[in-house]
């Protein structure tokens, strides 16, 4: 499912962030903007069918 992938991507870019820090610090805000969409599109996903989107 692409909430599983998506969550499976962010935890792996987060590791890469932590690990990493230097080699991402440019592109580090864009990022964390992209892993908040991430989150976004992954919570409306895993909404039961009927809950209405905030």
């Amino acid at each position: 499912m692409i909430s599983d992938t998506l969550h499976d991507a962010a935890a792996e870019i987060r590791r890469y962030l932590k690990e990493l820090p230097e080699a991402y610090r440019d592109t580090a805000p864009l990022i964390v903007d992209l892993l908040a969409k991430m989150d976004a599109v992954r919570t409306l996903l895993d909404m039961p069918p009927g809950e209405p989107c905030q």
